[in-house]
């Protein structure tokens, strides 16, 4: 059966009353407490307009806050009225229903009477059982019969798992300092972090999806802060990302848009009912499921101009495909277990040959076959893309003539360290190389930031998967780093089976080939490993199209040509890289470079020779 999740926020269902109990005058909600008659007509055509555009799915409602206008009991009772309409209508089942409170959901009378009463002199927003008093009491009530309670004083609310798709929704409560007064969007980060890890232990390998009431960005006035305390806002955000969130949905800012911010889809709605000069809206998500992702396509519903004849007076209701860069977000499709494994072929053997050693050279046929969940290198990937604009905009592609070494010479060369002087520009790069190790499904025991680059890189990674980690210098840099920076800084008795080294430029592979077969640094350590996986921000050397088996690409096989001097036979890489730029080689060999190529042999002032020796 297909799904959707629906998403609405900010329904401010209004009192029929205003604060000293007299008639309201301005009610400028369509869901209120004063006529009921326009409420459920407001509520049938929005459910009838689901029900058009999705009338063969299983539905699933979130609703992120301010479900009342000023969280008065006669608000939650008409609400209780209003949310039972909507299930009978869509046919909801309430434990497919997440609801999380907003600003507007705290009673602010409530918050600072219990101040008063209180002789501790703790902030008026402190008082959480209090303020969320009427909060509690609708949602405990409307989710009996299920057993979910509201508890004031958590980060998590609720969560919704969608056990086939391995998704789970994790919805906050932003709402830690409001109180008599409005205050920011604040989470208690310790709270925060234990809800995490507990989300982490129970939904392991899952996808997930964090829900609150306060943006993390401002779409209304189009600025970076959203509605949010700052300092706050960057220690949650730093605990989502190392938890692995891939999208945050809000509501509160009453502005139906959507952008991608530093990887993260983030998804914003309107106010489904406020009559507040602006279109009413609501979000769908819909899901669906192929082989290797989940794809949640992103549609925004929104009120058509009401002044329209025949149309109802607050309008009627559309589908709105401009509203922002998230037309859709991509997920892991999680694999079973089984086919996480390395994929080689072994030499078979005699069973009578069973208890007997395997000769060294049958290991070394061994062959890495296309790794099942691999994604071959396409121009049209919008990490490739963006890498490439940047280095266009920047201007890191420099022509000359360059020789590292005698076994290293180049005509053009990629200035990666002002690629990673800029903050958001290295952050850009982390989360490329981390898209490339979901996309692929990869699995790994162990990381090695190679290079400073590389390490610059590689952090995030490590942080993230929670792998053991360590820097290396480049395999030709080794002299120039103490011998302390040399080693392996880990227990080497640990047993890694598959080391993922993270670097930020790849031309030929023997870079990556020297540092696994270097004598007394890295030789007796990767002698043990049984897969190398090396993830590189660029590839620089050659790409057919007749062949691309771009994951064999740094490895070297015994009939083929290669420098037996400089580099080593290795069949156990399997290769990734973000973007390709093509570097020329020089033509002249390590050989004849210094008497055939005119520039180094005229001392021309264009060429950069950064190392001396071999």
């Amino acid at each position: 059966m297909k799904k959707a999740i629906i998403h609405i926020s900010d329904l401010h269902v209004m009192s029929a009353q205003n604060d000293d109990n007299l008639p309201e005058n301005k009610i400028d909600s369509w869901l209120n407490c004063k006529d009921k008659v326009s409420t459920d007509r407001f509520v049938d055509l929005f459910t009838d307009s689901v029900l058009k555009y999705y009338c063969d799915y299983i539905f699933y409602l979130v609703i992120t806050g301010d479900l009342t206008n000023k969280s008065k009991p006669d608000e939650f009772k008409e609400l209780t009225r209003i949310l039972d309409r909507i299930v009978k209508n869509l046919q909801l089942d309430k434990k497919n229903i997440l609801i999380l409170p907003g600003d507007h959901d705290v009673n602010r009378f409530q918050a600072r009477l219990a101040a008063e009463n209180d002789s501790n002199l703790k902030p008026v927003f402190e008082y959480h059982n209090e303020k969320f008093k009427y909060f509690t009491e609708f949602y405990n009530d409307f989710f009996k019969q299920i057993g979910k309670e509201f508890s004031p004083d958590k980060a998590l609310v609720d969560k919704l798992e969608f056990k086939e798709e391995k998704i789970v929704y994790a919805g906050f409560n932003s709402n830690f300092k409001i109180g008599a007064i409005t205050n920011p969007g604040f989470i208690d980060i310790d709270i925060l972090e234990k809800d995490l890890e507990k989300i982490e232990e129970d939904y392991s390998g899952y996808n997930k999806v964090a829900l609150f009431h306060h943006n993390f960005l401002a779409f209304y006035k189009e600025e970076a802060d959203g509605q949010w305390d700052e300092n706050n806002a960057e220690q949650v955000l730093r605990l989502l990302e190392k938890n692995q969130y891939k999208c945050f949905i809000y509501g509160n800012e009453h502005t139906p848009s959507s952008k991608i911010e530093k990887g993260i889809p983030n998804i914003s709605i309107g106010s489904l009912s406020k009559n507040d000069k602006t279109h009413y809206s609501y979000n769908v998500l819909k899901l669906e499921k192929k082989e290797t992702e989940i794809e949640l396509i992103n549609n925004f519903y929104l009120t058509t101009d009401f002044k329209i004849k025949k149309v109802p007076e607050f309008g009627e209701w559309s589908i709105n495909d401009n509203k922002g860069e998230v037309k859709s977000i991509k997920l892991i499709n999680p694999l079973k277990n089984e086919q996480f494994q390395n994929i080689v072929e072994t030499p078979t053997q005699d069973n009578s040959s069973k208890s007997e050693m395997v000769d060294e050279r049958e290991k070394e046929v061994r062959l890495i076959k296309t790794p099942q969940n691999y994604k071959i290198f396409s121009e049209e990937n919008e990490d490739h893309k963006t890498l490439l604009k940047l280095i266009k905009e920047k201007n890191l592609f420099h022509s000359g003539h360059f020789h590292w070494s005698k076994t290293s010479r180049a005509h053009n060369w990629i200035d990666i360290s002002k690629l990673l002087a800029n903050k958001k520009d290295l952050l850009e790069t982390k989360n490329h190389i981390i898209n490339i190790i979901e996309e692929n499904i990869l699995s790994f025991d162990f990381i090695i930031g190679l290079g400073i680059e590389g390490n610059m890189l590689a952090t995030k990674t490590s942080i993230i998967y929670n792998k053991d980690y360590t820097f290396l210098p480049y395999s030709y840099r080794y002299e120039d780093h103490s011998k302390y920076e040399q080693k392996f800084n880990f227990d080497y008795d640990k047993k890694y089976k598959t080391v993922l080294i993270i670097t930020d430029v790849v031309h030929d592979g023997r870079t990556i080939r020297k540092l696994i077969h270097k004598e007394g640094r890295g030789k007796d350590f990767f002698e043990k490993i049984e897969k190398i996986v090396v993830i590189a921000l660029f590839y620089t050397g050659e790409l057919t199209k007749e062949k691309r088996n771009d994951f064999d690409l740094l490895n070297r096989y015994e009939n083929e040509k290669f420098d037996f001097e400089n580099d080593d036979l290795e069949k156990r890489i399997q290769f990734h890289f973000v973007s390709h730029i093509k570097v020329e080689e020089c033509p002249y060999t390590k050989d004849n470079f210094e008497t055939d190529c005119i520039i180094v042999r005229e001392k021309l002032g264009c060429i950069h020779k950064f190392y001396s020796g071999n």
